[in-house]
């Protein structure tokens, strides 16, 4: 007679010795045979003598990884390998509110150890002014934070202008990243996270709604020496596929921006309109932009001639009535656009840009959330 025997089921204790003898390749190789053997990968034991450069902790709204990250910050986060760490991820991201990783205590102490730290990627809900001077103390080496805005907190408070000014001081090359996913609020609780004297280099806000001229000008008195990244992507209105017309005023609150922020090297505006002309202005006053991106869809075009009852018009800056088309930006200026920014430009097409912008009632986490969580692994 032949015995079969599941080997998922031998106790764990017999597990982290027998894992003990692997090398770490081999460890990670034997992880991923079931759970039961991914859960022993956790345990201290078996990293002991690893001399960490980079701890990443990525969630996406589901109930193991919770577990796993509660484990590891009990665990791991005190460890004498902290000093040795350059990198740490705390990045997390969902899509409603079932999980989340404010419900997993994580005191601003507990990064102390970390003294090597380069770059740090947390929550904004540890986005305190303790964890702020937590990192004044012991990270003067910190040269990117990247914070991650998932949701508001009603008890959220905005962080102290004399901090700020502490960590410029101390932290010169400091470079802050900041990007909201579904984070619809006004515009009184994103300054609560978006402080004057931050260091912000780059803003990247998907499916928020909430770009507005307010915002746009915030961003173009405060940071006009800092912000090198400006992504917003949002959905179509339905159901008559209006997009958000927001940049009526005058001048244009994105001509501004490109106006007074040097640095600006990439500027991504998905689901707002925006006039031909005045993206060759942008594209003018920042000829270095190694991105430019908009939907053809949302270029409006000022086109002259008899005024028709069904056709919306507006006035232009000599007080011309003009017929406003969609999607249609000419070739004459894609090619000027082109020559100014030293690349092929053209405008995104249907094809080109996420699904969740066309179609809203597609899940986030269907249609986009990969692609962020991409983005928030990446560099700045």
């Amino acid at each position: 007679m032949v015995f079969s025997y599941d080997y998922s089921e031998l106790p764990q204790i017999v597990l982290v010795e027998i894992f003990s003898y692997l090398k770490h390749n081999d460890l990670l190789a034997a992880s991923s045979t079931c759970s039961s053997w991914r859960n022993v990968l956790y345990h201290p034991k078996l990293w002991s003598s690893v001399p960490y450069r980079c701890l990443r902790l990525n969630l996406i709204d589901r109930h193991n990884d919770i577990q796993s990250f509660r484990y590891l910050t009990n665990n791991f986060l005190t460890q004498k390998q902290s000093q040795s760490i350059q990198q740490l991820h705390l990045a997390s991201i969902k899509s409603s509110e079932t999980h989340s990783i404010a419900d997993i205590y994580l005191s601003s102490q507990s990064f102390l150890p970390f003294s090597s730290l380069n770059t740090l990627s947390i929550d904004s809900t540890y986005f305190t002014n303790e964890l702020l001077h937590c990192l004044v103390q012991q990270s003067a080496s910190l040269k990117r934070l990247i914070v991650h805005v998932c949701e508001f907190r009603s008890d959220t408070q905005p962080i102290d202008e004399t901090v700020w000014h502490s960590i410029a001081s101390i932290m010169p090359n400091l470079r802050v990243a900041v990007h909201m996913l579904n984070a619809h609020e006004t515009f009184r609780k994103y300054s609560r996270v978006l402080r004057p004297g931050m260091p912000l280099s780059h803003l990247r806000m998907y499916f928020c709604s909430s770009l507005n001229v307010d915002l746009l000008c915030y961003l173009s008195v405060h940071y006009r020496s800092t912000l090198e990244c400006l992504d917003v992507i949002d959905s179509v209105t339905e159901p008559a596929l209006r997009y958000h017309n927001l940049f009526r005023a005058e001048p244009d609150p994105l001509v501004l921006l490109a106006w007074q922020c040097k640095k600006l090297t990439s500027l991504t505006i998905l689901g707002y309109e925006v006039l031909e002309v005045n993206l060759l202005a942008i594209a003018k006053l920042r000829p270095q932009l190694r991105r430019l991106n908009v939907c053809a869809d949302c270029v409006m075009t000022l086109q002259y001639g008899h005024l028709q009852m069904n056709r919306q018009f507006v006035e232009d800056e000599d007080g011309n009535d003009a017929f406003i088309q969609y999607g249609i930006c000419t070739n004459s200026i894609q090619t000027i656009i082109g020559q100014v920014l030293g690349w092929q430009w053209h405008p995104l097409s249907k094809h080109e840009i996420p699904i969740g912008v066309y179609e809203y009632t597609v899940p986030l986490e269907l249609s986009f959330i990969e692609r962020i969580h991409n983005i928030f692994e990446s560099s700045m």
